[in-house]
This record gives structure tokens, sequence and C-alpha cells, in this order.
């Protein structure tokens, strides 16, 4: 069924691949800069690639690259945070508290003043608990993931070692 894949392999450039895949981190690491809201969940429609791409890099990169210990502590984290991006969310980032704590001046407002704006924001912490499970669920999946890529990392630095010997 497949012997036409066998004889007619697709040419894979590793260089190409490598460079696509830096690209893609790239843009990912400088979004995050610029765009995580601390627990918020956001519509993964704003991301600079689709969830799909950047995820594959950092599988890729974790897998096949030699990182640093700083890059790879990235490409792990900055995996894990795509859980918090998922589809159809909307514009605006769905907050734990159901509002941006940053919007809220909590040296000028009193106490009662902190409950009501976070009692009247209640269909924004309804979002938040409809969607969290969502990303529990891609975080779990996330870092299943990332555990086979830790396995064909470790395998590779083993078989280096082993060949330099």
């Amino acid at each position: 069924m497949f012997s036409w894949f066998k004889s007619n392999k697709p040419a894979i450039d590793p260089a190409a691949t490598a460079n696509a895949t830096t690209s893609i981190l790239t843009d990912y690491g400088e979004f995050i800069e610029k765009n995580t809201h601390g627990g918020a969940i956001q519509d993964e429609q704003i991301l600079p690639h689709s969830k799909h791409k950047i995820l594959q890099a950092a599988l890729g990169a974790i897998e096949h690259f030699n990182l640093s210990d700083e890059q790879h502590k990235g490409c792990v984290h900055g995996a894990m945070l795509l859980a918090y991006f998922q589809a159809g969310v909307g514009d605006q980032a769905i907050y734990p508290a159901g509002l941006d704590p940053t919007r809220l001046d909590l040296e000028s407002m009193t106490a009662e003043e902190t409950m009501a704006a976070l009692l009247s924001n209640q269909s924004g912490k309804e979002a938040f608990d409809r969607l969290n499970p969502l990303v529990e669920a891609d975080m779990n999946r996330i870092s299943a993931l990332i555990a086979n890529a830790e396995k064909i990392r470790a395998q590779r630095l083993r078989d280096a070692s082993s060949r330099s010997s």
C-alpha cells in the first residue's frame, strides 16, 4: 500500500528543517515575552504559528538539537505554555478570577471594592472554569509528549557518547 513512499522518499533537508524550527521557536519566544498573561487562557489564533507547529518545533528541538540548559528549559516551558492557548476563546484573555488583575488598582481600592470587582465579573470566572479542564488535558498531553522527546534526547546523547568513546 505504501510502497510508493519507500521508492519515492521525500528529500529532507536537515538544514532547512533546523532553520524552520529555529524560526518558529524564535517567533514564539518573542510572542510569549510580550503576550502571556499569568495563568490566563487565550485564543490559539493569536499565536505566531499554529499551536501544532510550535509544539512540533519545541519537541523536535528537544529531541534533535544540542541545546544549552537554558534553551532546553525554554523549549519545555514554552511547550507547556501552549496549553493556555485554546480554540474559540475570543479576543480577550480569560483570567482565573474572571478579570485581568493588572487592571485592579489594589493600592487605592478598598477590600470591598476589590471584592465587588471580582464578584461583578462572574461570567469571566465561569468561562475560565469551563475552559480550564481543556487546559489541564492539554498539559497532560503535552507533558507526555515532552517525556517521550526527553527519552529520545537521552538515547541520542548516549549514542553520541558511545560513538565518541
